[in-house]
């Protein structure tokens, strides 16, 4: 996606930022499935949803 190309509807994102799959092990994101979204060879993925509360 160049940049400016791409909207944010939802006012979610704070960053967009391109990185390879050893810069994001250094780096803070969610969820936590993204890097087996993005980089896995799995297809498609399934993210449970959390337990926030027992």
């Amino acid at each position: 996606m160049p940049k400016g190309t791409w909207m944010d509807t939802e006012g979610v994102v704070n960053r967009q930022r391109r990185v390879t799959q050893a810069e994001l092990r250094d780096r803070r994101f969610k969820p936590e499935t993204l890097p087996e979204t993005v980089f896995g060879h799995g297809g498609i993925g399934y993210d449970p949803l959390k337990l926030l509360a027992p």
